[in-house]
């Protein structure tokens, strides 16, 4: 069905990370058409909003953008979204290392 509904775009995206997480196409082939490039997660969230078009998000923004005018829906057939901690080496210092290591503690878990 995502590809009866056009989806917001995000610009500057290498094209292996957006099919990744929305694929150009549906598994049995559809297009699934892309509206205007956006820059932010706050512009796609508008549009959505102003019914310009429809756009998976990850479940946990749904406790971040509870809004009365989206609907959040469940896409149980899209994978979930992995998250890593990331920071650049020589920037690391006692506080990055601490955090690392209660987040290794707190192993892994899914939104």
């Amino acid at each position: 069905m995502f590809a009866d509904f056009q989806h917001a775009m995000p610009s500057d995206l290498p094209d292996y990370w957006v099919n990744g997480y929305l694929p150009f196409n549906t598994p049995r082939g559809r297009l699934i058409e892309r509206g205007r490039p956006t820059t932010n997660a706050e512009d796609m969230i508008n549009q959505v909003g102003m019914g310009e078009t429809i756009h998976s998000f990850p479940s946990h923004v749904t406790r971040h953008w509870g809004m009365p005018n989206i609907s959040w829906v469940p896409v149980p057939e899209l994978a979930a979204l992995s998250y890593a901690l990331v920071w650049r080496t020589e920037s690391e210092n006692d506080a990055i290392r601490a955090l690392a290591d209660t987040v290794r503690e707190l192993g892994t878990f899914q939104f």
